[in-house]
């Protein structure tokens, strides 16, 4: 069967299943693309009353997008931890910055695999976690070298590399150095606390 979205209102189609109160290209004053390769689309029935506060939300930038993959943990690893740029406007408060600890190689991976709407990264020192796959999507590693594989594929460090649903993604033990940092094409589900998701 096929399905086909359309990005915008358009007076074309047949057979229309239904209408989303995201969209899911923004044609505004900045273009705004809320569905990426490789996502993974479910359609869920709402009442009329849901759909309109979705849409007034949306529209007042204050709902809360929840994506649904993409990560099964099997093991965390030694210390691993979620990073993004951390926390910067606290410190007068005694709040830390947070954030990641080698800064060199987590710009590289935002650079070598932009995210959705946030550069949070897998921060993994001395061992890694070992992850199923829950979805087609894509991932770099950067920092650190770890005895990384893909199934039973061995990983290098800062090439991206496509997955499938249900591949095993396992970061081994450290070869050479302290951490590295696995950063996937999406964003972590989790809450903001003082505007960032690191954590500490």
């Amino acid at each position: 069967e096929y399905v086909g979205i359309y990005p915008q209102d358009s007076p074309g189609g047949w057979n229309c299943i239904g209408n989303c109160p995201i969209p899911l290209v923004d044609f505004g004053s900045n273009l705004k693309i809320n569905i990426n390769v490789f996502d993974q689309v479910i359609f869920e029935e709402i009442e009329f009353e849901n759909y309109k506060k979705i849409k007034l939300d949306y529209e007042l930038d204050v709902y809360d997008f929840k994506i649904l993959w993409m990560i099964e943990v099997i093991s965390s690893g030694y210390f691993t931890t979620i990073q993004d740029s951390g926390r910067k406007a606290y410190r007068h408060l005694g709040v830390p910055i947070s954030g990641p600890m080698d800064l060199n190689s987590f710009y590289l991976a935002n650079l070598l695999l932009p995210g959705l709407d946030s550069d949070s990264v897998f921060e993994c020192t001395l061992i890694g976690p070992k992850l199923k796959l829950r979805c087609n999507s894509r991932f770099v590693i950067t920092g650190a070298k770890f005895d990384s594989h893909l199934d039973n594929e061995p990983i290098e460090n800062n090439k991206v590399y496509s997955f499938r649903a249900g591949q095993i993604l396992n970061i081994g033990r450290v070869k050479a150095g302290l951490r590295c940092y696995l950063k996937f094409e999406g964003t972590f589900n989790i809450p903001k606390i003082l505007n960032s998701k690191s954590f500490y």
